[in-house]
């Protein structure tokens, strides 16, 4: 279950740089998951996969999502006063087999 505070009502969400175009170019249960997410932290709450972004600090946070073999991320902030910003979604494609290094083992 997801972690909701009682608050003041629901904050506004600010897009930086094109983070809004890039976000609905993901597919629809991707969107809909992080979406989710970002509504929650809206509202002054934390969704159970939100975790800490790593070297950022307090208020920093980042919803991992895996769809058709790609991963997708989406980072938002909830460290300024009455806002939540989304930064940066981003979408790491998996690498065919043929693409991928070989290991060699001994």
């Amino acid at each position: 279950m997801a972690d909701r505070r009682s608050g003041g009502g629901e904050k506004p969400l600010h897009w930086v740089g094109t983070s809004k175009r890039d976000f609905f170019g993901f597919p629809e249960p991707v969107k809909s998951d992080m979406g989710y997410a970002l509504g929650l932290a809206q509202l002054g709450g934390k969704h159970p996969r939100a975790k800490p972004w790593k070297g950022e600090g307090t208020g920093v946070f980042e919803v991992v999502e895996n769809h058709d073999r790609n991963t997708y991320r989406a980072v938002y902030t909830v460290r300024f006063e009455g806002v939540v910003m989304c930064c940066t979604p981003s979408r790491r494609r998996a690498l065919p087999a043929s693409a991928r290094p070989l290991r060699t083992f001994r």
